[in-house]
């Protein structure tokens, strides 16, 4: 079945070069696989980066122990091979930074166990699909694609989900204001697509927010002054949309933020003197709006601040 796997490949250098069909040959020692120390059978299957190209064969759904599978960082081509729904104890699925092709299968969602899941940065196209929900992984990383269409307001069952990333791709409609029921999002990163409507408030209970990117849509209304509860932000990026309004004075209280992009929206009014708060914070862009006012004295006694810094 592995050597049958490996067919469908394209070595060009050669790699899996142990990979052979012999009497006194150990698959458990051929390059890029991991077995389990008691059955044998092969959990963990890692090629990253070894310049493979083909298609990704549809016999890995009779690898029904592996818990780990990493293609990245390859030249694989064609669809995604709907069969992965086969192996029942899939955790880890990282095929990003390929060439693949065609929709994201449904298939795939029917996976209970799966924690990890990237598909970012290859030629897949059509929409999220909306049984995306039934997942419980921490990871979901689709960035880099074609995908089209709205975001899954499901995703918002998603409540193992740690890191968000949407961005560069052709989604449209509203962020779906029910992310906010993910109370353990770490990252959200929804950046250079075609969004629109105003940032959700609900947001502000994703009160584990690290890192936040909507840069490059078309969102519009105003920052929301809740997000003085993301006492966790360390990156927030809201540059290149159109937001309106002012700056909320409670911006100051996220006091481990270190870089804040507000560039090229339609800002208005004066630079909050709680920016002085920012204690932490190392570049600070506010360029390109319609502000009015003097530079804060406040920001004179941040330690990581230099006007440099200040766009």
């Amino acid at each position: 079945m592995l050597l049958e796997f490996k067919k469908s490949f394209r070595d060009v250098d050669n790699v899996l070069y142990d990979w052979m069909d012999s009497s006194s040959s150990d698959y458990c020692v051929w390059r890029g696989l991991t077995c389990d120390n008691v059955t044998f059978n092969v959990i963990a299957l890692d090629l990253k980066g070894n310049r493979l190209s083909g298609q990704i064969a549809d016999e890995i759904g009779d690898c029904s122990s592996l818990k780990s599978l990493i293609l990245k960082n390859n030249q694989l081509i064609g669809p995604i091979s709907s069969t992965l729904s086969q192996i029942p104890n899939l955790k880890i699925l990282d095929l990003a930074q390929n060439k693949l092709i065609g929709e994201i299968p449904r298939l795939i969602y029917w996976n209970e166990v799966l924690q990890y899941l990237d598909l970012s940065y290859n030629l897949l196209t059509g929409e999220i699909p909306f049984n995306i929900g039934f997942l419980q992984v921490a990871t979901l990383s689709l960035q880099g694609n074609q995908l089209s269409g709205k975001i899954p307001s499901v995703i918002g069952l998603m409540q193992a989900l740690a890191v968000l990333e949407l961005n560069e791709n052709l989604l449209c409609g509203h962020i779906p204001p029910e992310l906010g029921k993910l109370t353990d999002l770490f990252d959200l990163h929804v950046a250079n697509n075609n969004l629109e409507g105003p940032i959700p408030d609900n947001l502000s209970s994703c009160t584990n927010l690290n890192s936040l990117n909507v840069e490059g849509n078309k969102l519009n209304g105003s920052i929301p002054y809740a997000f003085e509860r993301l006492e966790s932000m360390t990156y927030l990026d809201i540059s290149n949309n159109r937001i309106t309004g002012s700056i909320p004075s409670s911006l100051g209280d996220l006091e481990h933020l270190l870089k804040l992009n507000l560039r090229k929206n339609r800002l208005s009014g004066y630079i909050p003197a709680e920016f002085g708060h920012l204690r932490s914070v190392m570049e600070i862009n506010i360029s390109n709006n319609g502000l009015s006012g003097l530079t804060p004295q406040e920001l004179g006694q941040l330690q990581n601040w230099s006007p440099c810094k200040f766009l």
